[in-house]
């Protein structure tokens, strides 16, 4: 079916009534009135009412699960960021199917029963950021670990984006450029870190990692063991912009700036990206999340990563 095709089968199943939907995104509950938009651009007549539910802890999983036991389901629409998950824990039990819309599928030469795999629907960029009101700065990934340092993160249990995250920094290029970040540090800085990189030597060597392997781990083992755990984006952001948060950063999508409203204590100016000593090209795409550790101010050149969609 072509996507008007679609639209109008949509507009017969549910003019006039309340359309369910949950994702572990905001992005599905706004996106639900630009879909209503839409079909009333096709018939001024439809209208629908929706609600959108959003589920913390990862949760949205065995929600859906549950759903998919009812004789009548009562989602019908999910968005979800976590393209692992969907696979293992939606795809393969075949609670979701995956969709190849006609007229994407006409346009590159294929049909939706030839194409394997997922389209992506977008692409978040997540990246560390501080509040400046005082005179903290942080221009290298390792400032995120030093001694006393607490970052804003959601739990790697609620969004599994943040664990492949970490699990990324183990693949030799980015354990390379963790050793290059290392280095560029000062005598004193390299001293409080380099007892937990010797530590990290024998993981790595039984992980089976590359040479600089240990630099990636013991990264990741300071960054567990300190950050303040946090259930969504969301909160992050609402701290930081807070003048008093003055020398607190965190690690949140960024998108979540727009959301802020200004007022005498509270401004998106009050929050910034770090600019980074050395090219510390740290990023990882999963799902719809991409994670810079050298954000939007410094050097990210986007470097080519899996992504997987919602």
């Amino acid at each position: 079916m072509t996507l008007e095709e679609l639209a109008k089968k949509a507009i017969e199943e549910s003019n006039g009534k309340t359309f369910y939907g949950v994702g572990n995104s905001s992005r599905g509950k706004s996106a639900l009135p630009l879909f209503i938009e839409y079909l009333q651009s096709i018939d001024s007549s439809y209208n629908m009412e929706f609600e959108w539910q959003q589920p913390k802890n990862n949760k949205i999983f065995e929600q859906l699960t549950a759903d998919s036991l009812k004789e009548t389901g009562t989602f019908a629409m999910t968005l979800i960021q976590d393209g692992n998950q969907i696979e293992s824990k939606m795809v393969q039990t075949g609670i979701l199917d995956t969709f190849i819309p006609k007229d994407w599928a006409d346009a590159n030469g294929t049909t939706a029963d030839a194409y394997t795999g997922f389209l992506p629907l977008q692409t978040l960029n997540k990246v560390f950021m501080y509040n400046c009101v005082g005179d903290k700065t942080y221009d290298n990934c390792w400032d995120f670990v030093a001694e006393g340092e607490h970052g804003l993160f959601m739990d790697i249990d609620s969004e599994i984006v943040g664990k492949n995250f970490l699990y990324m920094l183990t693949r030799d290029d980015y354990a390379a450029w963790m050793k290059e970040s290392f280095e560029a540090l000062s005598a004193d800085e390299q001293a409080y870190f380099q007892p937990t990189i010797a530590e990290m030597e024998s993981e790595a060597a039984d992980l089976g990692l590359g040479a600089d392997g240990a630099y990636a781990l013991a990264w990741i083992k300071l960054w567990v063991e300190s950050y303040n755990a946090q259930t969504d984006d969301g909160p992050i952001c609402n701290t930081l912009v807070d003048a008093s948060a003055k020398d607190q950063f965190g690690l949140l999508v960024y998108s979540k700036l727009r959301s802020v409203e200004e007022s005498s204590s509270v401004s998106v100016k009050t929050s910034r990206s770090p600019r980074m000593r050395t090219a510390i090209r740290v990023s990882a795409a999963t799902a719809t999340a991409t994670i810079c550790l050298s954000p939007t101010t410094a050097r990210c050149p986007g470097l080519p990563a899996p992504s997987s969609p919602t």
